[in-house]
């Protein structure tokens, strides 16, 4: 049996350039409409879903605002019972939540009931759910938002509070106006995420005093800049101490204060709390775009119904809130997705040549099939948000579908982030989580299971079939040294659900490469009396008659 040889752009590509595409900025229209965010709730707690414009009133510095349209947001749990073929813009967003330990001002013995308490907090929201972590200190660390909870978890376990018990009233006092000032910053920092953040301070207790009222202040003036809703949760004080600045915190800046005492529920208590929201429209007067901070009163008049809102809100100046049309380059640079040209992308961990370090295979393509691609741009990014390496495919190169090029990396979790446009102008930004590291198989280890066709002997990886296509290659590699007389099977599965039954099998083979550590094992699926759907692929890799490892990959099968 011939040599089998894995697609030259697997094998030969070269580490990719890292310079950055320029683009032109355009002005846009601007537009006058401000949005806020707001909760409504019975005197049970149960949130209310049957608002309309007319039963709230409206006031900016105390004079009443028309409401332009009142919308309501529900986050909804749109977990697929299988893990998604490949990443895509065209997903619904979930909610973007933050939590900021205030590690200096917290002791030791509070790190168990703030490790039960996130775990608790992530284990309740949806898998759509982006979720942050930072530490509040000079040498403090901050984990970027993912949708991977599992790292939140893994994250917060380890964090240990460092205060004594022992400060002096004095101590406490600089310390809060430190941790506020850092809280500030962070909030500021998510100028460039788009709609709604909720941050959620833990923090012990202190006093109300001119350097932490202050403090507040600022804190309450980026609140108000960024379209965040904040959330404080008292764990403990760090020393005995005055608590009326966690009350004049939340009152200054429209937040919600949770009951101290049981922190696992109260943090549990937020995915409940975030879930049901209203997206309120209403076009400021003329005299108050003005670029500053106003006075906001959102009030029910309903007599059942109780209305959480902001207490302020920066308004733009005239022409201020639009962005201009940014180039690729600087779409890399954070997490707001561009969804005007539909994307999906992939990456797929395969050991390099050197056999000393991971290359990483990437994906990407338009959802439109009979469209292509003009220039894109790439950005490795590591767990903390720190950009790792960028590179950039144009021209004939870009062109190619699906677009293949990759990167080498040592073993980790990251993020990657591809920026794309049309010849039409037409731009979009997709963001995938992965991790970087082959599987385990014995004495070997395995690739990851692809997807795709065979041409002049060599693999070609594909996203997804086209709909009207009888069958697909699956393919894996295998790594580690065999002997002459192994004799080496290939089984592949076809099933509904991660663990159900197979309802297709077919038998594949184990094919040599050039490398005589690298083999490949892949088989041909029938798609002919699938229907439409994702199924899970099961690639089982045999050496002398037993099992030695197995991976697994969705398989969506589009409608015709």
């Amino acid at each position: 049996m011939p040599a089998l040889r894995l697609c030259a752009c697997l094998l030969l590509i070269t580490g990719a350039t890292r310079a950055g595409l320029t683009g032109t900025t355009y002005a846009q229209a601007p537009s006058p409409t401000l949005v806020i965010d707001i909760t409504a709730v019975d005197a049970a707690g149960t949130p209310v879903t049957t608002l309309r414009p007319g039963d709230l009133s409206v006031r900016v510095d105390g004079r009443v605002q028309p409401i332009s349209s009142l919308n309501l947001v529900q986050h909804k749990d749109d977990r697929s019972p299988l893990p998604a073929p490949y990443a895509t813009n065209q997903v619904t967003p979930g909610r973007t939540i933050a939590v900021a330990v205030d590690v200096t001002r917290l002791q030791a013995s509070h790190a168990p009931a703030l490790a039960e308490g996130v775990a608790a907090l992530v284990g309740a929201l949806h898998a759509q759910d982006r979720v942050g972590l930072a530490a509040l200190a000079t040498d403090g660390f901050a984990l970027d938002f993912t949708t991977r909870h599992e790292r939140i978890r893994a994250t917060a376990a380890p964090l240990k509070g460092t205060a004594t018990g022992t400060e002096t009233a004095k101590q406490v006092e600089a310390a809060a106006a430190v941790s506020l000032g850092l809280l500030e910053r962070l909030i500021t920092g998510f100028a460039v995420e788009p709609g709604l953040k909720t941050v959620v301070f833990v923090t012990s207790p202190f006093a109300s005093s001119s350097p932490t009222r202050r403090a507040i202040q600022n804190v309450a003036a980026a609140v108000a800049a960024q379209r965040v809703q904040l959330v404080v949760l008292e764990l403990g004080a760090a020393s005995a101490t005055p608590t009326a600045g966690l009350p004049a915190l939340a009152a200054a800046t429209g937040g919600v204060r949770l009951p101290p005492g049981n922190p696992v529920a109260s943090l549990a208590s937020i995915a409940a709390r975030t879930a049901t929201r209203y997206e309120l429209a209403f076009t400021p007067a003329s005299n108050r775009q003005n670029g500053k901070t106003h006075r906001l009163q959102v009030v029910s008049l309903r007599t059942d119904v109780r209305v959480t809102a902001p207490v302020s809100v920066v308004i733009p100046k005239p022409g201020a809130t639009p962005e201009g049309m940014v180039a690729l380059t600087d779409m890399l640079g954070h997490r707001r997705v561009y969804r005007d040209l539909p994307l999906r992308v992939a990456v797929y961990p395969v050991l390099d040549a050197d056999r000393d370090r991971l290359r990483l295979l990437i994906l990407g393509e338009t959802e439109d099939a009979f469209r292509s691609l003009a220039w894109a741009e790439f950005a490795l990014i590591a767990p903390s948000g720190a950009v790792i390496s960028r590179w950039k495919v144009e021209s004939a190169d870009a062109a190619v579908r699906p677009l293949m090029t990759a990167a080498l990396a040592p073993e980790g979790a990251y993020r990657l982030r591809m920026a794309a446009s049309e010849l039409s102008g037409r731009r979009g930004t997709v963001d995938v989580e992965f991790d970087a590291r082959l599987t385990p198989a014995g004495a070997f280890a395995l690739g990851p299971l692809m997807f795709g066709a065979m041409a002049a002997e060599a693999f070609v990886p594909q996203l997804q079939p086209p709909a009207e296509a009888p069958a697909i290659m699956a393919y894996a590699e295998v790594y580690g040294r065999t002997d002459a007389a192994d004799t080496w099977g290939a089984t592949f599965e076809i099933a509904r659900t991660a663990d159900g039954p197979a309802v297709a099998t077919s038998t594949g083979s184990v094919r040599s490469t050039p490398d005589p550590q690298r083999r490949a094992a892949l088989g041909t699926l029938d798609l002919t009396t699938l229907a439409a759907g994702d199924y899970l692929v099961r690639a089982i890799v045999s050496r002398n008659g037993a099992e030695i490892g197995r991976v697994t990959r969705t398989l969506r099968k589009a409608a015709r």
